[in-house]
């Protein structure tokens, strides 16, 4: 009895027995059996002679067939080292840009703040145009302290423009680092400068920075 005859006359066969069994009964031409996933082919006479020992090898060759292979996977430690170097000059690098871009932000910041400020003076000028005129926005120095509090008392033009330099210049010392003004004038022109102290983004030294703004009233 062959090996599938033997396990079609068991209905308890189990199903690996009884598919491998069924494709070991396929015969060639030759009279030789099919390969089962790669097995060696079978003379008949060997498959009477011992079904146990077939059926045993044929459901092996099944499962074994059926199991993808397992690949190991890994880093090794050159590989490690490699990628920590790389990921290291990247963040110095970011870090470095950042700082760059911080340091241009605040030139930014600080030109911004300048020509508010002396658009602020102009249009205290403008708004007190006789002082202007009589030469009160344009004194040698600039004071630092007023006698009269003009936005809550009523001021002369005089004590107004001492009070409208007064408060510009401790805007100024305030939005900027060491930011001072100064107003002169000539030929009817008035030319407001600001200065402010920053730190260069090429090298990071210390520089003096100043904006004038020129307009007639």
């Amino acid at each position: 009895m062959t090996a599938h005859g033997w396990c079609s006359a068991y209905p308890d066969c189990p199903p690996a027995f009884r598919h491998a069994t069924a494709k070991a009964a396929r015969f060639s031409s030759g009279g030789l059996l099919e390969p089962l996933h790669g097995a060696a082919t079978l003379h008949p006479l060997t498959l009477k002679a011992n079904p146990f020992r077939f059926m045993r090898n044929a459901v092996r060759s099944t499962q074994l067939a059926s199991v993808p292979p397992v690949w190991q996977c890994g880093f090794t430690l050159m590989e490690v080292m490699v990628s920590l170097v790389i990921l290291s000059a990247s963040l110095l690098g970011l870090a470095a840009l950042q700082a760059l871009g911080t340091r241009y932000g605040n030139e930014s910041y600080f030109r911004t703040q300048a020509i508010l400020q002396a658009d602020a003076i102009i249009d205290r000028m403008r708004a007190n145009a006789s002082a202007a005129a009589t030469g009160h926005y344009t004194p040698d120095t600039i004071p630092t302290g007023y006698a009269k509090d003009c936005a809550r008392e009523k001021c002369s033009t005089r004590e107004l423009a001492v009070h409208d330099l007064v408060e510009w210049n401790v805007l100024n010392a305030r939005l900027l680092p060491d930011g001072t003004g100064s107003i002169g004038i000539e030929d009817a022109i008035f030319t407001v400068r600001i200065s402010w102290r920053e730190i260069r983004a090429v090298d990071g030294i210390p520089e003096v920075k100043s904006l004038e703004l020129s307009t007639r009233l």
